[in-house]
């Protein structure tokens, strides 16, 4: 449910470029009444593919992925858990697969409900596997290349 990843990127470059983002508070518009549905605390914005020229690092990442494992249906995000929030126990909803990368030093690992606390920095994930992130006094900014066209299992052997 988890691969550990190197990818070639410029962390320094990624977390100047997360800060161009529009954030706004997240909203999931599928799970009304719960955590998800309007969450100020965990903040997240879209690049859009008209804008990823302005954000280098991010394309340059973003198309090795492409390169090396075929996706066409892939999306970039940043996230912000801000501190002292959890994000509670959930799978992502039509998201088949992701890769994050932390962009600051001290965070707080995903959680699997199969296998516990898992510390990274650049991973390829299950998006459909039950997963949370506990709550940590410092904020966590996540760069998340969400993925819609293939699974964990199709890509865990071709990155």
């Amino acid at each position: 449910m988890i691969k550990q990843l190197t990818i070639n990127y410029n962390k320094k470059l990624l977390l100047e470029e997360s800060k161009k983002i529009n954030y706004k508070p997240f909203e999931s518009g599928y799970k009304e009444d719960s955590w998800f549905d309007y969450q100020p605390n965990w903040l997240y914005g879209k690049i859009n593919r008209n804008d990823i020229c302005n954000f280098c690092e991010i394309y340059k990442v973003m198309n090795y992925i492409v390169d090396k494992t075929g996706v066409t249906d892939i999306r970039p995000r940043i996230y912000k858990q801000l501190p002292n929030i959890e994000v509670p126990i959930h799978v992502d909803l039509s998201t088949k697969s992701a890769i994050n990368i932390i962009l600051n030093n001290n965070y707080a690992p995903i959680t699997f409900d199969e296998i516990g606390d898992v510390i990274y920095e650049c991973a390829l994930f299950d998006t459909t596997k039950k997963h949370m992130v506990k709550a940590h006094s410092e904020l966590r900014i996540v760069l998340k290349f969400s993925i819609f066209d293939k699974s964990f299992e199709e890509l865990k052997c071709l990155i």
